[in-house]
């Protein structure tokens, strides 16, 4: 065989082995066609199965990729198979293996098609921080959120639920029903416009005098320069529990709720701020009154009477003398007991005529429904100790739930009544309270600190 023959063969070879190593190629990114995936409840899914994973270069010759995941409730993670345990949302984590710095995460979002709860997801955007929001939601509750610009330069633009743009409900705070299907939260944000501030303010009126029951009074205010960019905060610095006011920009609207004294500040900046003191009193003619008192027989019982029924508790209740009837009917009860007890042994007091409100264990109450409006109860009896309280007011107030948040109640402690004894039951030495409250034909009485009370009479009045 000739020489150059032989160097022929022999250069195949060589080329031939060569091409048999392939070369390793890493990829220097990586990335997922979509970043949230929908699982159903109790189902298994293999992840390297529903999610795509793209690496650069695409010729990357290692696309493995290792599954981690934080440890939740809503899913379990073994290898790459996950199982969908609840309905809500958790995140896997895709990691290369071949390049450990390349990392993506993935929204798992585990849903029941029998359900009526439903996603909340939030278009990412890190400008603003969303808080109040949860994963899912019944259709027909309420939704509730705050949004806050870390972005000092900016200022929220809108906000879209879906295609729709939502209205604030208090600076920035949004709400809204959640239909029956799945929504996006979107927040846009703009550039704040230059600040021009206020530099003087005068009002309407420095004082006003208010009668509980006629017209409310609007306040206006004038403020300097007149295109400033700075709102008015209104605010009740004294006697919120005297009137309630109704802001309208540069205009409040104050509502007499009982007799008494208010102020009204108003401000534009610490600099720039005016205030309205408040006289609120009670126009005496007309007024109309029915006094009840508590009629109710222990027989031979040594303990007070749990009262089943409204109507048990109705009929302890007989209109005094002329008076014309007021009380149409008792709508609630709670831990009320027809009579009293006290002492032990030789101090022990028994008492018929009057009703307990609660026990040192749970509170008591009573609501009334009348035939006419009233703004004042006298409350006649004992009570276990001054430190009692009782809220009087509007059955359907805020105020039972939520501690001042409309002000148709009144908070009173039993300072003014008898603390009840043996002594002070055969001396029949009653006390009597007087609570003003905003208006109201359904009205509500109740123990709040477990500390009972014992009525004797109850007189309601439209003052």
């Amino acid at each position: 065989m000739k020489a150059k023959q032989i160097l022929s063969l022999i250069s195949m070879g060589v080329l031939l082995v060569g091409c048999s190593k392939t070369q390793e190629i890493k990829p220097a990114k990586m990335s997922v066609v979509s970043e949230e995936i929908k699982v159903i409840l109790t189902s298994e899914r293999d992840l390297d199965d529903i999610v795509t994973i793209k690496f650069e270069p695409r010729n990357t010759t290692n696309k493995e990729v290792t599954w981690s995941c934080a440890s939740n409730d809503v899913l379990t993670l073994q290898g790459d198979i996950i199982k969908a345990n609840k309905i809500g949302k958790a995140i896997v984590t895709a990691t290369s293996k071949a390049n450990t710095s390349l990392k993506k995460d993935v929204t798992i979002k585990v849903w029941d098609p029998n359900s009526n709860q439903h996603f909340v997801d939030v278009v990412k955007n890190d400008e603003i921080q969303i808080t109040g929001l949860q994963d899912t939601y019944l259709a027909g509750s309420l939704v509730s959120f705050s949004v806050q610009v870390l972005n000092n330069e900016k200022e929220i633009d809108n906000v879209f639920l879906n295609d729709t743009i939502l209205s604030t409900k208090s600076e920035t705070n949004y709400e809204f029903i959640m239909p029956s299907k799945d929504v996006t939260i979107n927040v846009t944000t703009k550039k704040k416009a230059p600040t021009i501030a206020a530099t003087s303010i005068q009002l309407s009126q420095t004082s006003l005098s208010l009668v509980v029951g006629e017209s409310d009074v609007t306040l206006s205010a004038t403020v300097e320069p007149s295109n400033t960019t700075q709102t008015a905060r209104w605010e009740i610095v004294e006697g919120n529990d005297v009137i309630n006011i109704n802001v309208n920009n540069n205009e409040a609207t104050v509502h007499a709720i009982k007799q008494g004294t208010a102020k009204i500040v108003v401000s534009y900046n610490q600099n720039v701020k005016a205030e309205c003191n408040v006289t609120v009193t009670r126009n005496n003619a007309g007024v109309t009154s029915a006094k009840y008192d508590v009629e109710f027989d222990m027989g031979t019982r040594k303990t007070a009477k749990p009262l089943e029924t409204p109507e048990e508790v109705f009929d302890t209740l007989k209109i005094f003398e002329d008076d014309t009837p007021i009380l149409d009917s008792i709508s609630e009860i709670e831990y009320i007991y027809g009579g009293g007890n006290g002492g032990r042994g030789e101090t022990a007091w028994y008492a018929g005529n009057m009703l307990k409100f609660g026990t040192t264990s749970v509170n008591g109450s009573i609501t009334f429904s009348l035939n006419s409006p009233i703004n004042q109860i006298k409350i006649t009896g004992y009570t276990t100790d001054n430190s009692s309280k009782i809220r009087v007011g509007d059955s359907e107030s805020l105020d039972w739930t939520d501690e001042a948040t409309d002000n148709k109640t009144t908070l009173v402690t039993c300072t003014d009544m008898v603390e009840i004894t043996k002594d002070i039951i055969d001396a029949n030495q009653t006390s009597t309270i007087t609570i003003d409250f905003e208006t109201t034909t359904s009205l509500k009485i109740a123990t709040t600190n477990k500390k009972p009370i014992y009525i004797t009479a109850i007189e309601f009045l439209l003052v």
